[in-house]
């Protein structure tokens, strides 16, 4: 009885820890911002996962390389493709897409649009996903692709400070003369508030904030 209270309570804290590291699907009611900031991006979500598998909510996205300034804004659906519940690990596949306005600097707001898909593994020690973008509008269109690993120096409780170092590699159409950035990465949560920072190789600070409620 101990061992199987034992490996419950391991589960629990495990499913707990996996629904805040910047899934776009949480737990069933669960409500869910999240910012992103650096000299180039800006974006700003807020969903509502209605199911265990569908959010739904509002997304403002914008890109600045200094030449160009190119934004979006509008409602955004996502879905939980797929969940592969392992042994002391699990993995997920998401998908959404959104539609809105978009404004570029030479231009007014259009029609505009975004999707994206998502894959992430991770177990109470490692990490990795990759998520890939695409923003497009009458005027432009930016795809931009996102990788990473990490790991986390110690394993630690849901109602405890969790810290992950990670390895980010990223990749945007047309920005930073088209060359992969790598940002070294530190990501600290506690229940129900992530925060990440990192700088790029080019000194390009980043920076996210997340919470569920």
């Amino acid at each position: 009885m101990k061992i199987r209270s034992g490996a419950l309570i391991g589960a629990l804290i495990f499913v707990a820890i996996q629904e805040l590291i910047a899934h776009p699907v949480a737990f069933k009611g669960a409500n869910q911002w999240r910012f992103d900031f650096s000299d180039s991006m800006q974006s700003a979500e807020l969903y509502h996962s209605y199911t265990a598998d569908k959010a739904f909510g509002m997304r403002y996205l914008r890109f600045d390389d200094h030449s160009t300034e190119d934004s979006f804004l509008g409602v955004q659906h996502n879905w939980l493709l797929h969940r592969w519940n392992l042994p002391d690990a699990q993995a997920n596949l998401y998908a959404g897409i959104g539609f809105g306005a978009a404004q570029s600097e030479s231009h007014d707001w259009s029609p505009g649009g975004l999707s994206f898909l998502q894959a992430d593994w991770e177990t109470r020690r490692w990490y990795a996903a990759w998520n890939s973008t695409v923003l497009y509008a009458q005027e432009f269109t930016h795809w931009r692709n996102v990788s990473a690993v990490g790991v986390a120096p110690y394993k630690a409780e849901y109602d405890q400070l969790n810290t992950w170092f990670l390895f980010k590699a990223e990749h945007t159409t047309e920005f930073h003369d088209n060359e992969i950035q790598f940002i070294p990465t530190l990501r600290l949560f506690k229940k129900n508030i992530f925060v990440e920072a990192g700088v790029s190789f080019e000194g390009e600070l980043r920076l996210s904030f997340m919470i569920h409620f």
